[in-house]
């Protein structure tokens, strides 16, 4: 898989890549219940989240298997004059941190992980998050219409090569509620570069102590 996201990044064929972060991780911020600290940008792609965080006081890193992403991420933080550290590491098990976070945000990947691999992935996450630390996922509901239709899960995009997994919200809310306080939970539309917005399952969620 790895090679596969190095070469959309190298053919820009990212359609995940937008630069303004979505509306609903502002409004998390403008409200002050995720307030500045520090912060974990997991899959954090191009950097443009991550800037936006690194500008409302947040100390910042990103984290991305794509080394090209990484390489690109810098330069766009060195354009944008802040300052955040972003590291090539593997998304899954989180195996190369050392810190712990205030605040992790992790949208548009999890779909990008199996079933079989997300209890891997959501112990590292409970790992570096703070106790009481705040995690924000959001990744595709299987009542999206792209790709074969609603109420499918796993699902083939022949742009990017890869197949992605739609969850329901409920086996999410099964999955998250083991080791995360519930704090929101609802659909958003997920933007991409292209005309289309992707229906996708938001989770506001409290590390337990």
């Amino acid at each position: 898989m790895k090679e596969i996201f190095e070469n959309l990044y190298r053919d820009n064929k990212t359609l995940w890549t937008v630069k303004d972060p979505p509306k609903e991780l502002i409004d998390l911020i403008e409200s002050r219940i995720v307030a500045p600290g520090t912060a974990l940008d997991i899959g954090c792609g191009e950097g443009y989240f991550s800037i936006y965080l690194a500008k409302q006081g947040f100390e910042v890193t990103g984290i991305d298997f794509s080394e090209t992403a990484i390489s690109r991420a810098k330069k766009n933080a060195e354009r944008a004059g802040v300052k955040c550290r972003f590291i090539t590491s593997d998304t899954v098990g989180l195996d190369n941190l050392d810190s712990q976070f205030d605040f992790i945000l992790e949208w548009g990947l999890l779909h990008c992980i199996v079933p079989p691999e997300r209890q891997r992935y959501l112990s590292g996450v409970k790992k570096v998050l703070k106790p009481n630390g705040v995690y924000l996922s959001a990744s595709f509901s299987w009542y999206d219409q792209a790709l074969g239709g609603s109420m499918l899960k796993y699902r083939f995009a022949p742009s990017s090569g890869l197949w992605l997994y739609y969850s329901s919200h409920a086996e999410l809310k099964q999955l998250f509620s083991g080791l995360f306080n519930i704090l929101d939970s609802k659909l958003v539309p997920i933007a991409s570069n292209s005309n289309y917005h992707s229906t996708g399952n938001y989770f506001l969620l409290q590390n337990k102590p």
